[in-house]
């Protein structure tokens, strides 16, 4: 016996399932045809893949290091299936973005990239960054632009645009029409942010923490359009990407201000899996991407 693609396929999905009955129901398979494929791979390499725990079966180290290598050869597997398969026909590109750039900046380059390459077929899908994270590396997007530190032995990340986030307030808060205010005014504000694990609250915890700053909490929103209305509607101050708000900001329902010496920039990445094929329409809008900054609708 060797291992296939059809005992790696399986020993993935019980990887992510954590039960066998789960996966054979999702591959159309029998329980004891995947527990048996299971049994096969571990004799075959003379270890121990799963320990079941909590009436879950958990993969021991040598099941998470063979892991690695299973996605590996699966994700190449399916890009050849798909380019061969597809070449002659319509090709396609799925991409990424997490919520800030999917709300504004993937709008611009997805028509910058439609005018230069028209016969693609590109689909967009704006996901949090830990989705788009796990999405990547399962294959389901082919690159994606997302904000945060994404750190994983499996992805390149290409850091391609620089994101400034600002503060800002209601029409009635105080600060309105201040251009800058100081560290202690910031203290027992109230505050609308992001849930925890949005980028821009990270970096928002990150420099409160810094500083020490007591703060009250009003509002938790899992979305960036729900957080520019609660704070128009002065229930707190946010930090905030400034490309989200350029327009209530012309119309004057949201106000932007610095503080004193502090500024918040972040890098906006290019993510795709280390061992991805890149085509000529990955390579093209990662080219636009790597340019964005020199667009004037910036």
């Amino acid at each position: 016996m060797t291992a296939t693609l059809r005992h790696l396929q399986i020993f993935s999905e019980v990887a992510q399932c954590g039960k066998m009955s789960l996966a054979a129901e999702r591959l159309f398979l029998s329980q004891s045809t995947v527990s048996q494929a299971i049994s096969e791979l571990e004799g075959y390499y003379n270890v121990l893949l799963f320990e079941r725990l909590s009436k879950r079966l958990h993969l021991t180290p040598k099941g998470e290091e063979l892991l690695i290598y299973a996605r590996r050869i699966l994700t190449l597997t399916e890009d050849m299936d798909s380019y061969f398969k597809h070449s002659a026909k319509r090709a396609d590109l799925r991409i990424g973005a997490s919520v800030t750039t999917g709300t504004y900046i993937m709008y611009t380059l997805a028509k910058q990239f439609r005018n230069i390459m028209p016969q693609i077929d590109m689909r967009v899908c704006v996901f949090s960054s830990p989705q788009i994270k796990a999405k990547v590396l399962s294959n389901e997007l082919d690159i994606a632009l997302t904000a945060g530190s994404i750190t994983n032995p499996d992805l390149i990340v290409r850091p391609v645009i620089s994101d400034e986030l600002v503060f800002v307030c209601g029409r009635e808060h105080p600060f309105f029409g201040r251009s800058q205010v100081t560290l202690s005014d910031l203290a027992d504000q109230e505050y609308v942010l992001r849930e925890s694990t949005s980028a821009t609250r990270k970096i928002f915890d990150s420099f409160i923490e810094k500083h020490n700053i007591p703060i009250r909490i009003s509002w938790v929103c899992n979305n960036t359009e729900a957080v520019k209305l609660a704070v128009e509607g002065n229930c707190g101050i946010t930090l905030i990407s400034r490309s989200l708000i350029k327009k209530e900001c012309a119309d004057q329902r949201l106000h932007p201000f610095s503080i004193e010496g502090q500024s918040f920039q972040r890098p906006l990445s290019l993510i795709y899996h280390k061992d991805k094929y890149l085509g000529p329409a990955a390579e093209e809008f990662i080219r636009l991407c790597s340019q964005f900054k020199e667009m004037e609708d910036l």
